[in-house]
């Protein structure tokens, strides 16, 4: 009788310390929500460029080489912000650059919810107070940016002189502040002309329940001489803060990587130690993103690719540019790139 009362003091013993140690002591648990990426697709032929240095992978190659920035004078104000939602995120877009600001996931959790029977303990033995039990979050900004740094979605043109277009100033069409896309698609589209005349127009779609985001360019000469040069996109994020240490720390996570993808490999870039802009030739690679610890920011073309793709990276910024082919625009000519 004496060994069974010891075994059941035994088993209600440890029940309590696992118990004490789910309530206290245990480090809260996280979920990776879904990623967004945005698409883009382009519709021009890719034409391969010169290369100077060993191939990584096949058609494609990595040189580090320090170039002329590629970087118009940013507006200093945001200007007018246009937001747009669905059930899944809510983005904002900075009139005075035409890109993205913010974007918000609205169904995050920080942590898990305690299992049922720990939650049933704690209610019926009053483990614990009510300020200190988990607080579930119900959204996080992942890209929070402001003028005058390069935003999310940011495009240009680099002429043949080196020279990179400046647009002034946007305009768009759309006569609200909000645009829902929780039932239909929403469209939302800015104009601009650079100080050649080259006008930009730049398309966003938001469709329902989805995280990827459509982005469309047309690049127009409205001036009445030849144009020539490349178009570029940019796509921007803040580096994370460093972790300040600790066992449940993951501090060796605490730094971005870039990521592309070549065929059927994908090749990752650690952000903390670039010092010199890193160049990446060639026309196999299908998508570009940077990867966080939870989250991944995509740039996915379906069809076409672009001919060379440029990374940096600052104490505070990352940055990688998808520079388009060669092009020659006549009067009144376009290029659309989808």
């Amino acid at each position: 009788m004496n060994t069974d009362k010891r075994v059941l003091v035994a088993i209600v013993l440890s029940i309590a310390v696992w118990l004490m140690y789910e309530s206290f002591l245990a480090p809260p648990r996280t979920t990776p929500p879904a990623p967004t990426p945005a698409q883009m697709q382009d519709s021009t032929e890719i034409k391969p460029v010169s290369r100077t240095a060993p191939a990584p992978a096949r058609g494609t190659e990595l040189t580090i080489k320090t170039r002329k920035e590629m970087r118009a004078q940013q507006p200093t104000e945001p200007g007018r912000i246009i937001t747009a939602h669905n059930a899944l995120y809510r983005m904002r877009l900075a009139g005075a650059q035409a890109s993205i600001t913010s974007v918000r996931l609205l169904n995050y959790k920080e942590s898990l919810e305690p299992p049922a029977l720990i939650a049933w303990f704690r209610k019926t033995f009053k483990m614990g107070s009510d300020s200190k039990k988990i607080e579930v979050d119900n959204s996080k900004e992942i890209i929070n940016l402001s003028l005058p740094d390069p935003l999310p979605i940011n495009t240009s043109f680099v002429y043949q002189n080196g020279t990179v277009a400046s647009v002034t100033e946007w305009y768009t069409e759309s006569d609200t502040d909000e645009l829902n896309a929780s039932a239909q698609p929403r469209h939302l589209t800015f104009n601009g002309v650079d100080q050649n005349k080259l006008q930009f127009e730049k398309k966003f779609e938001f469709r329902p329940d989805d995280y990827k985001i459509i982005f469309n360019m047309v690049v127009t000469n409205t001036s009445d001489i030849t144009i020539e040069g490349s178009p570029f996109l940019e796509w921007t994020t803040m580096l994370p803060e460093k972790s300040s240490g600790g066992f449940f720390s993951n501090q060796g996570q605490s730094a971005p990587r870039f990521a592309y993808l070549i065929k059927d490999n994908t090749e990752k870039n650690n952000l903390d130690n670039i010092e010199e802009e890193i160049t990446i030739e060639g026309t196999d690679v299908v998508w570009t993103a940077i990867e966080e610890k939870y989250f991944i920011s995509a740039v996915i073309p379906e069809t076409l690719r672009p001919a060379e793709i440029r990374l940096s990276a600052n104490q505070n910024l990352v940055s990688y540019k998808l520079v388009y082919p060669f092009l020659q625009l006549s009067p009144g000519e376009s290029q659309k790139l989808r």
